[in-house]
């Protein structure tokens, strides 16, 4: 049995609330290391250590510590912004009370008065959060905006503008990481350790941060039959408009494809290289739909990709589905697509993120489950880096239907290299220092940076400045010394500690 400090929860608030609240709150529980018993309306509390979700008094409770939250989850108006508490940008929505600054603490609304009372009545400390954090965590994690009425396509298009958050620029926080420290302290949780005495650390060997690194393989070859007929037919216009080292570039390159076999795009083996070398290990994502809405892409079955195939598994990365255009919405695709990289590759997969991050919450976790699944990673913005769900740690997501977490476990997608150029031109500068602020932010909140890196746009010819940049992302980030492994080592290790937080191993 796990010795992990246990929090006792009363829920006062309505019961039609309780199975979202425990979910939003275990969700916390794991981000934070410990163990949760909910209190039945007459119980006592055995645990030092007392979380009140609700309006009722507690003076007749027993432990050294109380927390009480606010509750307005099934109000109107909490969907409005009304403020964010600093550091760490966390929103305050529907009403909230303010406070007189409580010494020792730094958080504060934006007009400077706190949102936190402390008061101590004999030996024990009762602590109030003038706002409800649950709510906006449970909508933001649940993504229940997508699931409305909204404009539903540009959400399967991953686009952060079709989301209400991103006019206060919650995007750009990962604001559930940092609200599950500000609990960890506001409860006098100790550091965490190992779990013997003291709340699970989330990364192994003592690291406080983490890295997934993983690549979309949407393009192999850059030469096909459409590409060089394509060449041949707009030759006269490149010489028309005076590019001729560009139209001569090109020539070469089709002449090394034809003569050589050597393609441009061919660059998985080189991404591995790049990364071995600095010790890394990462996850590629092979698609098994050789056509989408735009191109052919490749197809898995020719002896060339089954060959890459191979050499993938024998240096040690991890292989995982790409799922097409159109899988996001059709199970039976999906399932086709498993089956095909799992036979060409000789695997059984568990692992997929979204061509283009086409994903639907109100479908796509269930039928990824049914597929046999039990890790995704797609719920990113293609339009900017950030966090679509508040957070950059995994989590089990909700099942409205059934009112509990899916067994599916969410590695939240925080960068992708074709963010940086998705309205224009690349800016080297611009996104090297966002890039920098992403690496820093989740290395002081303790977080899981997974980045997405193509490796076809290590072609510099072709995309300038984007190797540069991917390997300004690794050295930045292997300053700061993460825990580093694919996305399927991630996955496994969350939930075996999951497993030990809930008592399940010893």
């Amino acid at each position: 049995m796990s010795l992990v400090p246990t929090i006792d929860v009363r829920l006062a608030c309505p019961r039609h609330l309780h199975a979202r609240l425990g979910w939003t709150l275990d969700s916390l529980a794991a981000w934070m290391g410990i163990q949760l018993r909910f209190l039945l309306p007459d119980q006592p509390g055995e645990s030092e250590r007392l979380l009140v979700v609700g309006e009722e008094g507690q003076e007749q409770e027993r432990a050294r510590l109380i927390l009480r939250l606010p509750c307005q989850l099934d109000q109107a108006d909490a969907r409005l912004l009304e403020d964010r508490v600093t550091p760490g940008g966390i929103p305050v929505f529907g009403h909230c009370e303010r406070f007189e600054a409580v010494e020792g603490l730094p958080w504060t609304y934006r007009d400077g008065s706190s949102p936190i009372s402390w008061s101590q009545h004999g030996t024990q400390v009762r602590v109030r959060l003038g706002f409800d954090p649950l709510g906006p965590l449970f909508r933001q994690l649940s993504r229940e905006e997508e699931r409305g009425s909204g404009d539903k396509r540009a959400f399967v298009e991953g686009l952060s503008t079709a989301s209400e958050a991103s006019s206060a620029e919650l995007v750009d926080h990962p604001w559930g990481d940092r609200l599950a420290q500000v609990l960890a302290r506001l409860l006098d949780l100790p550091e965490p350790d190992d779990g013997r005495s003291g709340p699970l650390a989330r990364w192994p060997e003592g690291k406080r941060w983490a890295l997934c690194l993983g690549h979309d393989v949407d393009m192999l070859f850059k030469w096909r039959f459409r590409s060089a007929l394509r060449l041949l037919l707009e030759s006269p216009l490149y010489v028309f408009r005076g590019r001729f080292r560009l139209l001569a570039r090109q020539w070469r390159e089709l002449y090394r494809k034809l003569a050589e076999g050597e393609d441009p795009w061919f660059l998985v083996e080189e991404m591995i290289d790049l990364e071995k070398r600095r010790g890394l290990v990462s996850t590629f994502f092979f698609l098994a739909e050789s056509h989408d809405h735009k191109t052919y892409r490749y197809h898995l079955y020719k002896a060339a990709v089954r060959a890459l195939l191979s050499r993938v598994r024998e240096a040690g990365f991890e292989l995982a589905l790409h799922g097409g255009w159109y899988s996001f919405a059709d199970r039976e695709k999906l399932q086709d697509q498993k089956v095909m990289l799992d036979r060409c590759a000789g695997i059984e997969s568990d692992v997929t993120r979204q061509h283009y991050l086409r994903f639907d919450p109100s479908r796509s976790w269930v039928d990824q489950l049914v597929c046999g699944f039990g890790t995704d990673s797609s719920l990113g913005w293609n339009d900017r880096p950030g966090f679509r769900a508040g957070t950059s740690l995994p989590f089990f997501p909700w099942d409205p239907a059934e009112q509990e977490a899916l067994p599916i476990l969410e590695l939240p997608l925080v960068l992708m290299d074709s963010q940086f150029y998705f309205d224009g031109p690349l800016q080297e500068r611009e996104a090297a220092e966002q890039i920098r602020s992403l690496v820093d932010i989740l290395a002081r909140s303790g977080g899981l940076l997974t980045a997405n890196w193509h490796p076809h746009v290590l072609c510099e010819a072709d995309f300038p400045g984007l190797r540069g940049l991917y390997e300004g992302l690794l050295e930045e980030a292997l300053a700061k010394d993460p825990h580093v492994d694919t996305a399927g080592g991630i996955a496994a290790r969350w939930r075996r500690r999951e497993a030990y937080r809930r008592g399940e191993l010893p």
